[in-house]
């Protein structure tokens, strides 16, 4: 466990670099507050999502299962557009 929080961590830093932090504003534009990624919750599930997938990636690999790369891609879109519809309805998984 702790391998996969310091690897999520890391993922969730080098995510930042690309996007830069959660930044929350008020409504006059002052910031609110600033929040690095790994502290965020939904962006450190991702970074733990991304460690996740190559994880499996890995052990399906070594134990011969015939999953392609596409098909994971598929189930992992899929399951993201999910979220994302119900977000767009106002509800939750």
């Amino acid at each position: 466990m702790k391998e996969l929080s310091m690897l999520s961590k890391q993922y969730a830093d080098d995510l930042q670099r690309q996007v830069g932090a959660y930044r929350k504003d008020f409504e006059d534009g002052t910031i609110a507050y600033q929040l690095d990624l790994f502290k965020a919750p939904p962006t450190r599930m991702l970074s733990l999502a991304c460690v996740l997938a190559g994880w499996l990636g890995c052990i399906l690999v070594s134990h011969g299962y015939p999953v392609s790369v596409d098909e994971a891609k598929r189930m992992l879109q899929e399951s993201f557009e999910f979220g994302r519809c119900l977000a767009s309805k106002d509800e939750r998984p």
